[in-house]
């Protein structure tokens, strides 16, 4: 298990061809120490998501937030954005919404602002269809989707720190990871109050030492935030750096996972999400105790601890073996994702459980 609260750094026909006819020295690993996520007084001026090495974005008068959702790439995906509470929760009502746009054929979307005046954090959401890279093209037309086993919508989630009035921001990714760190980050909002900018920024971190993206977490939480999954089922990235094929391959070892357990992603996603945002600890279970997950012929899938660890590392080694792999990394032996797989899997349980407390988490505005 992982604590996910301790403080960080700061922050055929091919596939290609079937989206295109769609859509015209490694860190150290992950232990299981317990700490306390210590108070953040920095403020923030703006979300600052950037895949450069500082972090930083340009602000400009225009008012979009741009990026990409990616599980697999989101087929016409619909992505809407929401002010959000000092807590990180959505806010209703009509003035709460800020725009919505749809995905192209491979994820990208950019969205205008409706509110040039606004100045705070944004949630975002995705739904729809996206291409499944575990899947084939006779499996469900090689797709999966956010409904969920009972037929409810269940979005994707990127919580950003926060933009100034006017201010365009690229490369806001919407993933499974930014899902959970979003998960986490509304649980330390709903414990201790207030979310700082830096304690969201922090949750993208420690999702991604979480997952054994450490090298990318070490970039701190923009960079995560910004990095851009290489699309594994579809071929190498020109440009993408080493962290984004890891981070490409966890997400295929998502999708594995699911497949070869016989559930819907979105269920196993919504778990994990669960699982994080119930005491801050991915360790397979929800304040404790072990849930389980509808499966796609009417029974039950049992999660726990060695699902998100052993079972996880195991799927992401069986897709870089398997026939729908493209993304250039051929062996489990490759030395690009060694450090990845064994992090994920020694991934194991402490001691004792301490999850978030009010003391522990600062209290204050975006």
């Amino acid at each position: 298990m992982f604590n996910l609260c301790q403080k960080s750094p700061s922050l055929s026909q091919p596939r290609a061809d079937r989206l295109e006819s769609r859509c015209p020295s490694r860190p150290s690993g992950l232990r299981g120490s317990i700490v306390s996520l210590l108070a953040f007084v920095l403020l923030s001026t703006g979300c600052g998501v950037s895949t450069s090495s500082t972090g930083t974005l340009p602000a400009s008068s225009t008012g979009t937030v741009g990026g990409r959702s990616v599980a697999g790439p989101f087929q016409n995906g619909l992505v809407r954005a929401f002010k959000a509470s000092a807590a990180g929760q959505k806010l209703t009502g009509s003035s709460a919404f800020l725009g919505e746009t749809r995905t192209d054929g491979r994820g990208n979307y950019s969205l205008s602002v409706n509110d040039s005046s606004y100045a705070g954090p944004v949630l975002l959401e995705c739904t729809g269809s996206y291409l499944d890279e575990a899947k084939s093209q006779t499996e469900d037309g090689g797709l999966s989707s956010t409904t969920a086993a009972d037929g409810t919508q269940v979005p994707l989630l990127t919580l950003l720190p926060g933009i100034t009035a006017g201010q365009s921001i690229r490369n806001a990714q919407i993933t499974p990871l930014t899902f959970f760190a979003t998960r986490l980050a509304q649980r330390i909002g709903a414990t201790g109050g207030a979310l700082t900018a830096d304690a969201i920024r922090n949750a993208y971190v420690q999702v991604a030492n979480a997952l054994g993206l450490t090298s990318l977490a070490a970039r701190g939480g923009d960079a995560v935030l910004s990095a851009d999954p290489v699309d594994t089922g579809l071929g190498a990235r020109a440009g993408a750096s080493d962290d984004e094929l890891r981070y490409g391959l966890v997400l295929a070892g998502l999708a594995k996972l699911a497949k070869d357990r016989n559930v819907n992603q979105i269920d196993l996603l919504a778990q994990i999400a669960n699982d994080v945002g119930s005491d801050g600890l991915l360790d397979g279970t929800v304040s404790g105790a072990t849930q389980s997950i509808p499966t796609r012929t009417g029974g039950s899938l049992t999660y726990d601890t060695s699902l998100v660890t052993t079972g996880l590392a195991g799927s992401i080694n069986d897709f870089i073996t398997s026939a729908g792999n493209k993304s250039g990394v051929s062996t489990t032996g490759d030395t690009r994702v060694v450090g990845l797989v064994n992090d994920i899997g020694i991934n194991t349980p402490p001691v004792a459980l301490i999850g978030i407390t009010g003391s522990s988490v600062a209290i204050g505005a975006v």
